[in-house]
C-alpha cells in the first residue's frame, strides 16, 4: 500500500483491508514499518533491495483478517 501524502488519514487503508478476506500483504519501507505494526501487521520477511545502486531495507508484511 502506498498513499500519496495528500490523501493520508482518508481511511483508504481500511477501506482496502475491508476487501480482504484473509490477509493482507503490503511492503513496508523501514520509516513505515511501526505505522503497520500499529494496524496489526506483522513483519513476515525482511529483504535489502537496490534503488540506483543504494541499499534500502524494507519488510513483507501480513495481517490475519479473522
Amino acid at each position: 500500500m502506498f498513499v500519496h501524502k495528500d490523501h493520508q488519514n482518508e481511511g483508504i487503508c481500511d477501506a482496502l483491508e475491508a476487501l480482504a478476506t484473509k490477509r493482507v500483504i503490503t511492503q513496508a519501507s523501514i520509516t513505515a514499518k511501526p505505522f503497520f505494526a500499529h494496524r496489526g501487521y506483522r513483519c513476515i520477511q525482511k529483504q535489502i533491495v537496490y534503488v540506483r545502486g543504494v541499499a534500502m531495507e524494507n519488510y513483507w508484511m501480513e495481517k490475519i483478517i479473522l
